[in-house]
């Protein structure tokens, strides 16, 4: 716990980070001697969160941290919960003030400020996909996943945007949504599925085609 304070009180973002089931870079290592440890910083909330620690690392070994830690994730065990945020807000030290602007954010003003971030992220790291969970004072209000295949003359691209079973958007809120968090000028086409996988309970998935 003391390294944790230590290194990602200084800074919360860096660390090596652990490939997984995750997008990359969502996990990063916490060394502690032989031990391990992983975590993962929140950028929407500016919270780093201390996930899980083993004891015990050997490369190779099906016991090694890093084989207990993706179980953890394939188990839901391994990243914040709903009930985690709801009780890192109630005996936190953040000002009132902070958590009432928060709040006052519209959900579509919020998403039109990082589109352009997700997007440049995902163009970094090809294939790869670039994700952002949106809560509110630990309710998560959406979460979305692109993923960008370059090819020689064009792009090839999916969205996703994965809803709690009791938002609701109205198809010109849905519409604005999509629109602001993909390419300009790109039409989307409804998928069934993203980039070769099934689509899962509440998830909306759109492809695209832009050509330079």
């Amino acid at each position: 716990m003391k390294k944790f304070v230590a290194m990602r009180g200084q800074a919360p973002d860096q660390g090596e980070p652990v490939h997984g089931g995750w997008g990359f870079g969502v996990v990063c290592s916490l060394h502690v001697g032989e031990e391990r440890a992983v975590t993962t910083f929140v950028v929407e909330e500016d919270v780093c969160w201390l996930l899980a620690y083993n004891d015990y690392h050997r490369i190779g070994d099906r016991k090694d941290a890093y084989n207990y830690f993706i179980d953890l994730y394939a188990s839901g065990d391994l990243m914040p919960s709903d009930k985690d945020y709801e009780t890192f807000f109630e005996n936190s030290d953040v000002d009132e003030e902070d958590i009432d602007a928060v709040m006052s954010l519209e959900l579509l003003d919020e998403v039109a400020v990082i589109s352009r971030e997700l997007l440049d992220e995902a163009r970094s790291a090809p294939g790869t996909e670039a994700v952002r969970t949106f809560r509110v004072n630990g309710k998560q209000l959406m979460c979305v996943d692109v993923v960008l295949e370059p090819t020689a003359r064009a792009e090839e691209g999916w969205l996703s945007l994965v809803l709690p079973e009791d938002e609701y958007l109205s198809d010109d809120d849905l519409y604005e949504l999509v629109a602001s968090l993909l390419p300009p000028g790109v039409t989307p086409l409804y998928s069934n599925d993203f980039r070769g996988r099934a689509r899962v309970a509440g998830e909306i998935v759109y492809q695209w085609d832009y050509y330079e």
